[in-house]
């Protein structure tokens, strides 16, 4: 089972750098995986002390779109409230579901249709 938890949207404001750190949790799951991944929805960045980091905004259909190619059967939902944990965000999204191997390999590494 693989699991990646507010890692993805975390760490750059790019949609393109997200869309790849996905694709790289996914390519690193074994074919038929079970996968859990969890989303800060619509994250604007965090500061830990002095220190600001970035965010990617995403919502649940940018979550789903970019794991739909690498698995299959996935489900999402959203959770929480906003600015619960720390202001500048709108809720949590998890996925849910099982790496598919028959489409994993058809899309190249780092080949993203956006």
């Amino acid at each position: 089972m693989g699991t990646m938890f507010f890692v993805a949207e975390s760490m750059t404001t790019s949609r393109k750098e997200f869309r790849s750190a996905v694709e790289c949790f996914m390519r690193a799951l074994a074919p038929g995986a079970p996968f859990a991944a969890a989303f800060m929805e619509h994250s604007m960045g965090y500061a830990v002390g002095q220190n600001q980091f970035p965010a990617c905004d995403v919502s649940e259909s940018q979550v789903r779109d970019s794991i739909v190619g690498f698995a299959g059967n996935v489900e999402t939902c959203r959770m929480g409230q906003p600015n619960v944990l720390r202001e500048g965000y709108t809720g949590m999204i998890l996925a849910c579901g099982l790496r598919d191997p028959d489409t994993v390999e058809s899309r190249p590494f780092g080949r993203h249709h956006l």
